[in-house]
């Protein structure tokens, strides 16, 4: 029998930065539904292995990479759908578990110094 690696990290650890890059204009936008699986996939190991998302952010980056890495990997025997900015994918999935979610590239952005929340469809910064 086999066990999957544990995603642990050694010591104490903070929450990562999780700057989402913005999608480029050359690639195909990622499918809503493959990111909520593969977000879901993430949230599965970090439930299962008792992380706690806040005060591990590196250790869910680490997953989240082993997570895209496995998709892009089946991608090759197309099966699944590529993914065409794995980068990107990983930071959406960092920023949904262990940040703010959409937010989150707002609260990374240095040049920001407010972000206003209007409603749930508008948000200004400033």
């Amino acid at each position: 029998m086999t066990t999957a690696p544990s995603h642990r990290a050694a010591g104490p650890t903070t929450a990562a930065s999780t700057a989402v890059s913005a999608a480029r204009a050359d690639l195909p936008p990622v499918d809503p539904a493959l990111l909520d699986r593969l977000d879901g996939a993430v949230r599965d190991v970090v439930r299962r292995e008792g992380i706690d998302p806040q005060r591990d952010g590196r250790v869910v980056r680490r997953i989240a990479e082993d997570v895209v890495r496995a998709h892009d990997d089946l991608s090759l025997t197309g099966q699944v759908t590529p993914l065409g900015d794995p980068v990107a994918v990983v930071g959406e999935l960092v920023a949904r578990v262990a940040g703010f979610g959409a937010l989150q590239v707002y609260l990374d952005d240095p040049e920001i110094e407010e972000v206003w929340i209007n409603d749930p469809c508008q948000v200004d910064k400033r």
